[in-house]
């Protein structure tokens, strides 16, 4: 039985799409590099060049644990293009939203590597503020303690989870003061 307030999970191979994708093509890409390299004597150098820079493209990757937090931000860079990159080509094809949870998949699956040993000392939950009923006058947004707890929205169920597993949460109606939080 699954938590009201936690989402599904993603399946456990969610992300072997981008994965395949995004480590799949520059590796092939340097094969083929090397294979011109052996039937290509007179531009040996240049197809071996070719195959290398195929193969640093695929190598981020290949990296784990502190090595990956290192490099996170730039993997996340190429990542990202990646994704974006190939989205048209997923939305012509009707995969659009599986193509873009499987690159939401491959971020969590690293990730979750790297901090599944550690126990976080605080945990802060941000939230939109869209999860309040439109029609609803409580001053959320100041104190979350100020729901009303009438269970037509979210609200009132989040704060209730946030007071038994003492999360530190806020609610925010602009993503500046998320950023800020």
């Amino acid at each position: 039985m699954t938590d009201a307030m936690s989402p599904e999970p993603m399946p456990a191979n969610a992300h072997r799409a981008f994965l395949w994708v995004r480590r799949g093509l520059p590796l092939a890409g340097s094969a083929l590099a090397f294979l011109g390299a052996m039937v290509h004597q007179a531009a040996r150098g240049w197809w071996l060049l070719a195959s290398a820079a195929c193969f640093s493209v695929a190598w981020p990757t290949f990296k784990r644990g502190e090595a990956y937090l290192r490099g996170r931000t730039s993997i996340m860079r190429w990542d990202g293009i990646w994704a974006k990159a190939f989205r048209p080509l997923a939305r012509i094809l009707g995969q659009e939203e599986s193509w873009i949870l499987s690159f939401c998949a491959w971020n969590n699956l690293r990730v979750g590597e790297v901090f599944r040993g550690r126990k976080a000392r605080r945990s802060l939950v941000l939230l939109p503020h869209c999860i309040q009923l439109a029609k609803c006058k409580a001053d959320i947004l100041t104190e979350l303690q100020h729901c009303y707890d009438c269970g037509l929205c979210p609200v009132g169920d989040f704060m209730n989870a946030a007071l038994e597993r003492r999360w530190d949460s806020r609610i925010t109606n602009r993503s500046h003061k998320a950023y800020r939080e």
